[in-house]
């Protein structure tokens, strides 16, 4: 079976490593001390990993223009949810403020 790859191994490898990186970020502001605040550093990296893979593995560089159209309303509906669980957390009381 023949196939053909549009990634390099090292490309692969430097896309897999800046996404346990930024895992590690996440990882890491989940323990500052900065109380309910953490979201506003954890939703941004979250948003950067999510364009990594949709435009890294699924290959949307070199696929049609309805594919990318298509992933273009998936990462929006993303972002809606995002602003949907954000704006949940932001009308609750907050009785631990640490």
């Amino acid at each position: 079976m023949n196939t053909t790859s549009d990634h390099s191994s090292i490309g692969v490898l430097g896309i897999w490593i800046t996404l346990i990186v930024l895992a590690a970020l996440s990882i890491a502001a989940a323990y500052l001390p900065i109380g309910s605040w953490t979201w506003i550093i954890t939703y941004p990296i979250a948003a950067m990993m999510a364009l990594l893979i949709m435009a890294s593995y699924m290959r949307l560089r070199s696929s049609t223009v309805i594919v990318r159209i298509f992933a273009g309303a998936g990462f929006f509906w993303l972002l809606l949810w995002f602003a949907v669980t954000l704006t949940d957390y932001l009308t609750r009381p907050h009785l631990y403020l640490t």
